[in-house]
């Protein structure tokens, strides 16, 4: 869980059973700590909507996160929603403010690089709510404020614009099977 307010990232350990422990708080390396995705090798995509950035840590089996890539800024505005690939080459993050998509290659170690140094991997409406990768992760799809938009996952990572729909009145959110 991210805490915004004071800049901390929370992970909770879980039970066999499934019940949640007590948390491990740490610091966040970059301020305002949003969305989150995780993805192979236990690695950790964080936006920070204080920084303009991203970062990616590992985390270990006792609950700790360690640094991978602090505060790789995106040049964007308002980083909120992270959406990983299966495979964990790459990771997307909506920029609610900029109407934008950016995208990062994550190596194997979870080092974030930009897909494109402006940070803008595809453009879409400003106020993105959410992102979501399909389940063979070939398709992002983002849902702002009126559309739901979808993409094709380029083998270098690079989006493919495919279209949109009007977004359903009164959603929330969205999840891709």
């Amino acid at each position: 869980m991210t805490e915004k307010a004071t800049s901390k990232i929370d992970v909770y350990p879980v039970s066999k059973d499934g019940v949640a422990g007590a948390p491990i708080v740490q610091s966040s390396a970059g301020t305002t700590p949003f969305g989150f995705a995780s993805g192979k090798q236990n690695t950790l995509v964080v936006s920070e909507a204080g920084t303009s950035s991203a970062s990616s840590y590992t985390i270990g089996s006792d609950g700790t996160i360690a640094l991978n890539s602090g505060v790789v800024a995106l040049h964007q505005l308002a980083p909120c929603w992270v959406a990983m690939t299966k495979n964990g080459r790459y990771a997307y993050v909506a920029n609610a403010q900029s109407g934008s998509i950016s995208g990062y290659s994550v190596s194997g170690s979870g080092a974030l690089s930009l897909l494109d140094p402006s940070g803008v991997t595809a453009i879409v409406n400003a106020g993105a709510v959410d992102l979501a990768v399909s389940g063979d992760s070939r398709y992002l799809y983002q849902l702002d404020g009126s559309r739901i938009s979808a993409f094709k996952i380029q083998a270098d990572g690079d989006l493919q614009a495919l279209g949109s729909i009007a977004r359903p009145a009164g959603s929330a959110g969205m999840a891709a099977l």
